[in-house]
């Protein structure tokens, strides 16, 4: 209440403060600087404080209020956080040209003869993959799972395997030619992202619109 009083009588003064933002990696390589960049042009006293972390972790930062807004795969199930949908990216399997894998329609199966470069342990793209391929009869591949998704995106460059990855994200890499798709009979599940926040104590500057 003191916060929302603060705001009520300051909301003619320019904003100022601070904005502890927790980020999931795929949300850094998509659109994050264009929303920093909004933030800058529009709130120009406010210091934004950016934690990119893992979804389990930026849901415990929120949980335990050291965190004031996170862009995570959500919805965060929890009574004492808000979820506002956010966006949703689809994933496509992408490998190093020189692998071979794009000249044909590769089955899941397939996929398994390579290394498959994936999302941390504790995600949802990692269960998605590992459930999809307990589910075949078949020897199961080697999973390289990765806190980084820039890591991930260096090995699959550098044609260690195959990777699932948001096409947003790795757009450059297939128009120079470093990266191709490979048409596959199954994907994992779209990522879905929500901006999830506490809902108390509540910080004014979350609902703040940009200009």
């Amino acid at each position: 209440m003191a916060e929302q009083l603060k705001e009520v009588a300051d909301e003619n003064s320019p904003l100022c403060g601070l904005l502890r933002l927790g980020v999931s990696e795929t949300i850094v390589h998509t659109w994050l600087p264009r929303f920093l960049n909004k933030i800058h042009n529009t709130f120009p006293k406010l210091d934004v404080e950016i934690t990119v972390d893992v979804t389990t972790n930026l849901r415990e930062g929120l949980l335990s209020q050291s965190l004031d807004l996170a862009f995570l795969m959500g919805p965060v199930s929890d009574s004492k956080i808000e979820n506002v949908d956010l966006c949703e990216f689809s994933l496509i399997w992408v490998a190093n040209p020189k692998l071979g894998m794009a000249k044909v329609t590769t089955s899941i199966e397939q996929l398994s003869q390579w290394p498959v470069i994936t999302y941390a342990r504790n995600t949802r793209p990692y269960e998605d993959i590992s459930n999809k391929f307990r589910e075949l009869n078949i020897p199961p591949p080697r999973l390289f799972s990765c806190s980084s998704l820039s890591a991930c995106l260096r090995m699959v460059t550098d044609g260690i395997g195959v990777s699932p990855l948001p096409k947003q994200m790795i757009n450059t890499e297939l128009a120079n030619g470093n990266l191709e798709i490979v048409d596959t009979n199954w994907v994992p599940n779209n990522l879905h992202f929500t901006a999830s926040y506490p809902k108390s104590p509540y910080n004014g500057l979350i609902k703040k619109p940009l200009s």
